[in-house]
Order: structure tokens, then C-alpha cells, then sequence
């Protein structure tokens, strides 16, 4: 027996001994293959990575540029139309007052703009140059103006020009300031005809508006954060408009090799790796839609290798932790997974030899019994791995999905051809549902709303859940037909919808995401999502949002727009609330194809509009209209109804301080007027036109408000303070008639004697008699 079992123990260690080798190998190659594709997965991907970050970053600041062009274009064709910045540009003969006057509208404009650093108005006949009061700077100090308006064609689109200009410090000396000029003349955006021939400025008189470049920069987060990032904005000849350290302000860069290559490239984005003065750095650039101009970002591309070195160090770590713990499981995983089979050996060799002796009966029921128990464990486990990987998949599933969304996987080619979008589901008014509920009840609105949807949306699409993150909801569908999937998602939107609302009594919008070849370009449409979530303020609350519903709506027209603003403050300031709601509407109509924040810019300037009207026509201040508790209120609003309801109130709010504030003016005209009668009744001349002509009002409009505070008329008051005065001297004195009658405004005595009796019933003698008698 010995001798058998000696065997199985040597059969035993040489099968231990292959199996811990052949984990320990399968460890080591495992960790070779992981650590290598890892690195060359990172360094493939971390730069495309890099440029999808910028190309998003710089289209960011495109779009935010060109809301600032639009704000500047706006403002500048609405201050050049005024009839008195005309008049200054364009008369030969400008009277100073009027410089004066237009120069306060002008700094106006100034300080309630703090991105605007100066405004100039240029008139050609006199070759004057007007500048605003703001800046406290009556000599003209900026004669590159004069070169940069005759540069400019006046036919030419518009345009941003850097400029560097001197200043005159506080405490004396001279600085420089950067300045962004934008030129305006009444011709702007208009093509010239060929038959016109050679006309630029300075020919005709035009509007300068500087804007601060530093405000521009930093309104556009191009401030650098470091000095291995340089950003700048070039437009078509390669002038530096803006960048991110103003040390290229105003260059002309188009000489520079790689600057020529973008400029002269027909691609809208894209990225070069390049050697810029002796480094090695990575360029990204991106061509705005709208504007003449091109983002361009230049980092360092040391910062990559940084980053490389950095994993190297990582994976090196990561391995030497795996292999550790690889030659643990590897010797834990022979003995427990191997080691029965060795003690399977042995036990038949034992009972081999055993039934050699006992017989074979007995040896076989032994052997039976070991071996299904080895293999009902073995089972066992297996199904207890079966269940953690079902657990598992349903996360590890949706983690994949949100990745693929963010855009940072690549998928294998036999899953790119299926055609995909992306459908979100956002809960309107996320701010007002997390104050009215706890987290365990929001939890279980997200759950039911998650229910809701698997249930309805199979009828017409087979999808996959991605995520619930906070307001939104995300899923990814199957399009089967491209052209019908636009209709069926807000059929299947719609139905969603109303069931949530009766359900659970919550509301969300839908927004549709375009639709795309591939699941690898899923975050397109996830992207598509994103961008529709802002037009939510205009369509409001349980809205379907899609492209198509958003172009069609962009109707809105610039110079429409100034025209129903003005009518607008016009109809406030005359109390007529039916004009203020036809404009509103029109105003309101015509934001519907506009994001939330272009609204909010729009009504704020339209709110400040208001305010500076109400203050200039009653010269006075009203603290009830404090603009920075109007700004935060209108911040607060969550849906463009909400915001035309709440511009209404703040109009009726501001008709009803008017008519305060005229009732006010109304009666303290009319004192002012009592009291000078009060002084002047003895004149002859005293009347309603000379009252009136003294209220600066006219006789019947003065005459009714007089009336209607005294209760009586101009002529009746006056007539009364004279017969109260006539009958005072009638009883104290003896003068004579004649001389009470001159008195008392009355140079024909017949006449006064008239009045006197209508008056009291008696003529002046019989008065004078009665009251004698009446004393003595």
C-alpha cells in the first residue's frame, strides 16, 4: 500500500507543480498584453481626446462671440438710426448744446454697458470727431481712428478691429489701453454696387464703437490658466481679433507657417502637431459658422508626455500589484481547484489497491461517492458565478453606454453599421421638485418615470437604458426607418408624457436627438439632446423638442425688434396697457426659436430700456424699480409665459408709479398757481391764458385740472377773491367806489358794480350802508 500511495503523492506534486506554472504564466502574460495595450491605447487616444475638449471649448467661445457681435451689431445700428447722433454725424453746422446733449445720451449708453469701453462719432464735413463724456477725455488722443475709418470700405461686412490707444492717466503721464472698434455707417451690410466705384470712409460720416478687449477676453474664458496654453481669434487675413494674453493683439499672423495652413484649410475644425518657436506643441483650431473668424489653441505637447509618463508609472505599480496577487491566486487556485483532482488520484489509487483486497463491489461505491461530491461542488460554483455575472452585467452595461455617450469608446465594425439616436427625458422645473420632495421620494418619481417608459416606448422602438442623472433621463433607440423615426418618437413622446402627468402628476419635456449611423457616434446625438434642453424655456414645460421645430421658428428680425421695443416703452409711458401686451406679444412671439440665455439677454436690455425711459421723462428716481431686484427676478423665471407674465406686472407696476407721479405733478402745479393769484388777483390782465402759459400747459387742459382740483373755474376762483377782498374794503374803509373797483382788478366801476351785485344780491353803496347799520 505504501508503495502505491508514494506514487500518488509523486503524481500529485508534478500535477501541482504544472498547474501553478501554467497560471503564473497565464498571469504574466495577461499583465504583459494589458499593461501594453493600455499604453498604446492611452497615447493613441489621450490626444484625440485632448482635441475633442478643445474643438468643444472653442466652439463654446465662438458661439459666445457671436452673441456679442450680435449685441454690438444691435446696439449699433440702433444708436446710429437716432435722429440726433444723424444729425451730429452728418450736418455741417453742429451746434455745441447738441454736442453736449448727445454726448450724455452716448455715456449713457457707456456706463449701462461695461464692455463698451468708448463711442465715437465721426462727422466728415467738419472732419470733427465727438467723443462720449464718460471718459473724461476732451482732447482727442486717438489719431489711429482716422487711419483705421479710412482702411475701411464702406461696403465692407462687418467687423471687429484690434487697436491699441493712448491714454491720459489720473495722475498724469500716459498709458495705453487695447481696444476692440466695430464702424458703423448707414450703409452697413450692404453690398455696393460695381457702378459706385472707390468709395471709403472717411468719406462719410460713420459711429465707432470700442469695445474693452480685456472684458471681451474675459468674457469669453479665454484668459490664459497657465503658460503652456495660448488661445487666440483671427479672422480671414489673419488678424489676432482677441487671445488669451494680449501679447499678440492686433498682429497680423497670417505670415506664420502653421496660422497659413489653417487659414488657408477647408476644414471646420481640426488639429496639426507642430514645432512653434524650437517646442513641439499641438494646435486645434476651430472655424466659427457665423462669424468671419477662427478659434485657434496652441498647448504644449509636453503636457502629454507628462501624462505618459505618469501611467507608465501607474501600470508599472498596477502590474507588479497583479503579479503579486497573481502567484497568490495561482498557488490558492492549484491547491483548491487542482488538489481535489490530485486527491481523486490517490483515493483511486488506495482504492485500487484496496479492492485488490476487499473486492471490487465495495472499491466501486467508494469511488462513485467521491467523485459526484467533487463534481456537485464543482457545479455548485459554477452556478454561484452565473449569478454574480447576471447581477453584474445590468451595471457594467449601463456604465458602458454612459461612456459611450461621453464619446470615449471605440466600437468593434460588426456593431458600428445600426443606425442609433438618442431620446432624453427631462423633468421641468428640477429646482421647484427638490424643494417640494425628499430624496426617497424623488427616488421613487425617477423610478416610476424610468417604469413608465420601459412599458410605452417598446411599442414603438427597441432601446437601451443609459442613465437617470439628476433631471435627466437617457436612453439610446434603435431607428429602423430614418425617415418615420422623427414622427414616431413624438407620438411615443406624447403618450409618455401624459401618462407621467396623470401618474405621478410631474411633467417632463422630451427632446429628440438627431439621428445617426452608428452607435459610435451615439454622444452626436446625446450631444443633439443637450443643445435642445435651452429652447425648453421658449416651448415650456411638457414640450417635444427636435431640430426641425427649432429652425423653423428662428424668425426673429433685428430691426422688427427695435421698432416693437420702442412702441413698447411707449405704450408704458402712456399708460396704454392694450399697445404694451400687442408688442410684448410680438416680441415674445418672435424669441420662440431662441435658447433661454439669448432670451434673458433680450429682456434684460429691454427691462434696462424701460427703467432709463421712465427716469429721463420724469426726471427723478424710483427706488421701487431698483434694476438689480428686477434682474434677479427675471433670472428666476422658468418659462418664456412666465416671463411674459411677469414683464406685464412689472409694466403695471411702473403705469401705476406714473400716474402717481403725474397726480403729483398735477397738484402741485395747481398750488403753484393759487398762490400766484393769490399775489396777482389785483391785475387787471390776470387770466386763463396766462395762468396756462405760466403751467407751460395749455388753456383747455389746464383749464380742466384746475377745475377738477379747486371745484371751481380759473374765473370763478378770481372772481371770488376779488368780491372777498371788495367787501372787506366796503366794510373797513371809505374809499370810494371807483378806487375799491381799481383795487381789486376791475378799471370799469359799471362793471364791477355788475359783478358785485350778482355776486351779493346788493350793489357796493347798499352793502357799505347795510353793514353800517348792522354794526351800529
Amino acid at each position: 500500500m505504501s508503495r502505491f500511495s508514494g506514487k500518488g503523492k509523486i503524481r500529485l506534486n508534478r500535477t501541482f507543480s504544472k498547474f501553478f506554472i501554467s497560471y503564473l504564466a497565464i498571469v504574466l502574460i495577461s499583465i504583459t498584453l494589458l499593461s501594453g495595450v493600455l499604453y498604446v491605447q492611452f497615447s493613441r487616444s489621450s490626444l484625440e481626446e485632448i482635441q475633442l475638449n478643445q474643438r468643444e471649448n472653442l466652439r463654446q467661445e465662438a458661439e459666445h462671440m457671436s452673441f456679442i457681435r450680435e449685441y454690438v451689431f444691435s446696439l449699433g445700428l440702433q444708436t446710429l438710426r437716432d435722429s440726433e447722433v444723424m444729425s451730429v454725424i452728418y450736418s455741417s453746422e453742429v451746434p455745441e448744446i447738441k454736442k453736449y446733449t448727445i454726448s450724455l445720451k452716448i455715456a449713457n449708453i457707456v456706463t449701462s454697458n461695461p464692455i463698451i469701453h468708448s463711442i465715437y462719432l465721426y462727422n466728415a464735413k467738419t472732419g470733427d470727431i465727438q467723443y462720449d463724456l464718460s471718459r473724461n477725455t476732451p482732447l482727442f488722443e486717438d489719431p489711429g481712428i482716422l487711419k483705421a475709418l479710412s482702411e475701411v470700405d464702406a461696403g465692407q461686412t462687418f467687423r471687429f478691429i484690434p487697436r491699441s490707444v493712448a491714454v491720459q492717466k489720473p495722475g498724469g503721464g500716459h498709458g495705453e489701453e487695447k481696444i476692440i472698434s466695430v464702424i458703423f455707417t448707414d450703409r452697413v451690410g450692404q453690398k455696393k454696387r460695381s457702378d459706385e466705384g472707390s468709395s471709403k470712409l472717411p468719406a462719410d460720416g460713420a459711429l465707432v464703437i470700442n469695445l474693452k478687449s480685456e472684458d471681451v477676453l474675459n468674457s469669453m474664458n479665454l484668459a490664459e490658466e497657465d503658460g503652456d496654453s495660448y488661445t487666440a481669434v483671427i479672422d480671414e487675413d489673419g488678424l489676432v481679433v482677441s487671445d488669451s494674453n494680449l501679447r499678440n493683439f492686433g498682429k497680423n499672423r497670417s505670415g506664420e507657417s502653421y496660422i497659413s495652413d489653417i487659414l488657408s484649410s477647408n476644414a471646420d475644425w481640426g488639429y496639426q502637431v507642430r514645432h512653434i518657436d524650437g517646442d513641439k506643441a499641438v494646435v486645434s483650431y476651430y472655424r466659427s459658422e457665423s462669424l468671419p473668424w477662427t478659434f485657434i489653441n496652441v498647448s504644449s505637447y509636453s503636457m502629454l508626455f507628462d501624462k505618459q509618463r505618469s501611467l507608465l508609472l501607474t501600470i508599472a505599480i498596477i502590474c507588479g500589484a497583479i503579479l503579486f496577487v497573481g502567484i497568490i491566486l495561482s498557488l490558492l487556485a492549484a491547491r483548491n481547484i487542482y488538489l481535489p483532482f490530485g486527491k481523486l488520484i490517490q483515493t483511486i489509487d488506495n482504492q485500487l489497491f484496496t479492492r485488490k483486497l476487499l473486492g471490487a463491489d465495495r472499491a466501486s461505491s467508494d469511488d462513485v461517492r467521491y467523485i459526484s461530491d467533487a463534481f456537485t461542488n464543482v457545479l455548485e460554483h459554477a452556478d454561484h458565478l452565473e449569478r454574480s455575472v447576471k447581477d453584474s452585467n445590468a451595471i457594467l452595461k449601463r456604465e458602458h453606454l454612459k461612456r459611450l455617450l461621453s464619446g470615449h469608446i471605440e466600437m468593434e465594425k460588426d456593431m458600428q453599421d445600426r443606425e442609433v439616436a438618442v431620446i432624453a427625458f427631462c423633468l421641468d422645473d428640477y429646482s421647484r421638485f427638490v424643494q417640494l420632495h425628499d430624496r426617497q421620494k424623488q427616488n421613487e418619481i425617477k423610478t416610476s418615470v424610468e417604469l413608465i417608459v420601459r412599458k410605452l416606448l417598446p411599442q414603438r422602438f427597441a432601446f437601451e437604458p443609459v442613465d437617470f442623472d439628476e433631471e435627466m433621463y437617457t436612453i439610446i433607440v434603435d431607428v429602423e426607418d430614418e425617415t418615420a423615426y422623427c414622427a414616431d418618437a413624438q407620438s411615443a413622446a406624447a403618450d409618455i408624457q401624459q401618462n407621467i402627468r396623470l401618474t405621478l402628476g410631474v411633467s417632463v419635456s422630451v427632446m429628440i436627438g438627431q439621428c445617426v449611423s452608428s452607435l459610435e457616434d451615439a454622444y452626436l446625438s446625446y450631444s443633439n439632446c443637450l443643445e435642445l434642453l435651452p429652447y425648453r424655456f421658449a416651448h415650456g414645460q411638457n414640450s417635444v423638442l427636435y431640430n426641425d421645430i427649432i429652425e423653423r421658428k428662428r424668425t426673429v428680425d433685428f430691426a422688427s425688434l427695435d421698432k416693437r421695443k420702442k412702441r413698447l416703452i411707449e405704450g408704458c409711458m402712456l399708460s396704454n396697457m392694450e399697445q404694451v401686451k400687442r408688442e410684448l406679444e410680438g416680441i415674445v412671439e418672435g424669441m420662440r426659436g431662441y435658447p433661454q440665455h439669448y432670451i434673458l439677454l433680450i429682456f434684460n436690455q429691454l427691462s434696462l430700456d424701460l427703467l432709463k425711459s421712465v427716469e429721463t421723462g420724469f426726471d427723478s428716481d424710483f427706488e421701487e424699480l431698483e434694476f438689480n431686484g428686477i434682474y434677479r427676478e427675471l433670472n428666476q423665471v422658468d418659462t418664456l409665459a412666465e416671463l411674459q407674465t411677469w414683464f406685464i406686472t412689472l409694466c403695471e407696476k411702473i403705469m401705476r408709479l406714473l400716474e402717481s407721479k403725474r397726480s403729483n405733478r398735477k397738484t402741485s402745479t395747481v398750488q403753484d398757481i393759487l398762490d400766484y393769484i393769490s399775489d396777482n388777483y389785483r391785475r387787471s390782465d390776470i387770466g386763463i391764458e396766462q395762468l396756462a402759459e405760466r403751467a407751460c400747459l395749455s388753456p383747455g387742459y389746464f383749464g380742466k385740472i384746475f377745475s377738477e382740483s379747486v371745484g371751481k373755474t380759473v374765473n370763478e376762483y378770481i372772481t371770488d377773491l376779488r368780491m372777498q377782498t371788495s367787501k372787506r374794503l366796503l366794510a373797513t374803509t371809505l374809499h370810494p367806489i371807483v378806487e375799491i373797483s381799481a383795487s381789486v382788478g376791475y378799471n370799469n366801476p359799471a362793471y364791477f358794480t355788475t359783478i358785485f351785485k350778482k355776486h351779493t344780491g346788493m350793489t357796493p353803496n347798499q352793502y357799505r350802508s347795510e353793514h353800517r347799520k348792522t354794526n351800529h
